[in-house]
């Protein structure tokens, strides 16, 4: 190995920058330059490649899952929605991906739609614990507490340290119990 080629290998933004110069239609390349620059949080240089990548292989579900994670993360939420159909389209039973598509319509409050993701997730998957305290916090937020306490102990079942669903249950069960007292505090005449 010749000491200029040495130079091309003190980094992997330098190596696979110049694996991109030097090749055409390279979507490896690509995608491990923007994994690289996502790493260093350069975001928009890890997009843009991950958009290069694709552009060359469409159908690559690793990349569309990385620009979909980022995309969403740095909230335009309809180009990460996109992704995640196209990965859908491709994989169908991809549980990961309605597990995602579901939090990110979670975050817009759009409960039925997140929901429906969450189940379908669970219908591929009946131990896919995030998808069960994700449809948990929707059964909270929509007030069907007693639902939202099933998915949370489901989520505990599969995953016993999930601290997050341990928290959720706890607080469901608080509400539940305070909503089956007539006189709780409050109610005072």
């Amino acid at each position: 190995v010749s000491f200029k080629q040495v130079g091309y290998w003190k980094n992997s933004i330098t190596l696979f920058s110049h694996t991109v110069t030097v090749t055409e239609k390279n979507y490896l390349s690509h995608y491990a330059l923007g994994y690289a620059f996502e790493k260093k949080g350069m975001v928009d240089d890890a997009v843009s490649h991950y958009k290069a990548a694709l552009a060359i292989n469409p159908s690559e579900v690793d990349v569309r899952y990385n620009l979909a994670i980022l995309e969403a993360a740095t909230g335009d939420d309809q180009s990460a929605i996109q992704h995640y159909q196209e990965i859908l389209r491709i994989e169908p039973g991809d549980v990961q991906a309605h597990n995602n598509l579901g939090n990110i319509f979670f975050r817009q409050k759009k409960w039925d739609i997140a929901a429906r993701h969450y189940r379908k997730a669970l219908q591929i998957n009946p131990e896919y614990a995030k998808a069960h305290n994700n449809l948990g916090a929707v059964m909270f937020n929509q007030g069907r507490t007693e639902e939202a306490i099933y998915h949370f102990r489901e989520t505990l079942r599969i995953e016993p340290g999930h601290q997050r669903a341990r928290q959720h249950l706890q607080i469901s069960m608080a509400l539940l119990d305070s909503q089956a007292k007539p006189n709780a505090p409050g109610d005072v005449r």
